[in-house]
């Protein structure tokens, strides 16, 4: 039941347009690997499978399955059966906006002054709109080229969008090995 419940949610939770098939397939391979006892993790901290099934499909950005000597290489014993790895929308954000904060005394300013709502990010020319929290999670500052800050009658006229007060112009290199990268970067 359990493992009929995580292909589930891994197949709600990435959004493939063209490649259903084989991301069905992939994720049953993972879920397959796993042991009766897998070990779950939740934004960096250890939780109960309990925990880990009352959430909310619509909050995680990411999941990721890890088995085998990759998974007791990282987190010994406890991942023996295996181990499950969640990010949420919320943690992703907070994230990404400390880094670039960190980088950036102009984006310090947009989170300081706009709420997150009145925000609109746009990465590599592409306006996000929804769901992105885990795309702009994963960059580094290896990754990341520039953030630029622009007003809301620029990102008018220039990227079509209305209703916000600020954009957020981010320009990164494309991660490695990452699913759908050209889609997402």
């Amino acid at each position: 039941m359990f493992k009929k419940f995580l292909c589930v949610l891994l197949l709600v939770i990435v959004s493939c347009k063209s490649s259903v098939i084989p991301l069905k397939e992939s994720a049953n391979n993972a879920i397959k690997e796993l042991g009766p006892n897998p070990y779950f993790e939740v934004d960096g901290k250890g939780v109960s499978q309990k925990t880990f099934t009352s959430l909310n499909e619509a909050d995680i950005t990411s999941l990721s399955i890890i088995y085998g000597k990759e998974a007791t290489d990282l987190f010994d014993e406890k991942g023996k059966d295996g181990v499950i790895i969640v990010q949420t929308k919320a943690y992703a954000r907070k994230k990404f906006q400390v880094l670039f904060k960190t980088l950036s005394q102009e984006y310090s300013e947009v989170i300081t002054n706009y709420e997150d709502d009145e925000i609109q990010y746009i990465l590599n020319k592409r306006v996000l709109e929804e769901n992105f929290e885990g795309s702009l999670a994963m960059i580094d500052e290896n990754l990341l080229k520039s953030i630029k800050i622009i007003d809301s009658t620029k990102l008018s006229r220039k990227y079509g969008v209305s209703g916000k007060k600020v954009g957020v112009v981010i320009k990164s290199k494309r991660p490695k090995d990452l699913y759908d990268s050209k889609e997402k970067f």
